[in-house]
């Protein structure tokens, strides 16, 4: 599969979510905020509070307003509009953030120490704090992931430690106190792609190396395949994951290679290629192949990152059904 790639923009960065919002923002290092068109193009938008961190898990954009949950140099937790105000902070050493529900709530973790996490929900319109959990990290001092839940108040936390373990947690806000559900128990899968209408996930056991789809919320197995351990770097699979509409997916091997995959049947359909679009002049065989080191999902959008040298990054924006059209 040849996916001509038209939205290159150099040096811009994103906040990964899984919800589809109203609106889509990527942002630069020197704090400009950019709304993204419909056709993949960037309108500035404003900019952001000078103490904000600009990386992905520290900022959550609202899906709704131009508005940004943020964690601040200090390490506290603050909404931001896109004049450099703040609106509300919250004093902390916050380390991910997350919103769910429409925008409603913002979620964050701040570490105790190695084997405690702090979790803290937060009411984002007026930064009234609704409940805290306290959950034990098994597997010690691990990375620390939050991903939203399309159309859910939930959303899920993880737990990395690579070979030391990995376990996902799915965290609720029910009758005012926070609840922690851990969905693979005795097993290490990854943090799941979510397929857009919210009803199964794809996940790899990282220790097995295979995938799997559940159901979900019921977590009823529905495929899952077979052990395949290797030492080939091409079947050795990546942990880049994206769940598309009509039963396909977007898988990873090792040496950043990009698969659109059947979930159901647990096989690689085709290769993907990405290549920078061409003018309507210029050759086809002439096109330049891009290298594409992470693939991710930013709301209505795929985030595709070029990284050229030691410092260029690209950002690349495409739409999901250049993935599906070529198959109807």
């Amino acid at each position: 599969m040849r996916i001509n790639i038209k939205n290159f923009y150099e040096d811009k960065l994103f906040s990964t979510t899984n919800c589809i919002a109203d609106n889509t923002f990527v942002f630069d290092c020197e704090r400009n905020i950019y709304l993204v068109t419909d056709n993949g193009e960037l309108q500035s938008s404003g900019f952001f509070h000078s103490q904000v961190q600009l990386t992905d898990p520290k900022i959550a954009f609202h899906p709704a307003k131009f508005q940004a949950v943020t964690i601040l140099e200090t390490g506290d937790l603050a909404l931001c509009d896109f004049n450099g105000n703040i609106i509300w902070q919250a004093p902390g050493n916050f380390e991910v953030v997350c919103c769910t529900d429409g925008g409603e709530k913002s979620w964050t973790l701040e570490r105790i120490n190695e084997e405690l996490v702090n979790i803290t929900l937060f009411a984002t319109a007026s930064g009234q704090l609704l409940a805290t959990l306290q959950l034990a990290d098994e597997i010690y001092d691990s990375v620390l992931r939050l991903a939203d839940i399309p159309a859910s108040a939930s959303l899920l936390l993880e737990f990395a430690g690579g070979q030391d373990g990995i376990s996902v947690v799915e965290l609720t806000f029910k009758e005012q106190y926070l609840h922690s559900r851990e969905l693979f128990p005795g097993n290490s899968y990854i943090l799941p792609a979510i397929t857009p209408d919210n009803t199964r996930i794809l996940t790899l056991e990282n220790d097995k190396q295979t995938y799997a789809v559940f159901r979900w919320p019921q977590l009823d197995l529905i495929s899952h395949q077979e052990s395949q351990v290797s030492d080939n770097d091409n079947v050795i699979p990546g942990y880049d994951l994206i769940y598309l509409r009509d039963n396909l997916a977007i898988t990873q091997n090792a040496v950043n290679e990009y698969f659109l995959f059947n979930p159901l049947t647990m096989t690689r359909l085709e290769q993907i290629h990405f290549y920078k679009a061409l003018l309507t002049t210029e050759k086809q065989h002439d096109a330049t192949p891009l290298d594409i080191s992470s693939l991710t999902r930013v709301g209505r959008f795929l985030a595709a990152s070029v990284v050229e040298g030691e410092k260029r990054r690209t950002l690349c924006l495409l739409n999901e059904a250049d993935f599906i059209h070529p198959l109807l």
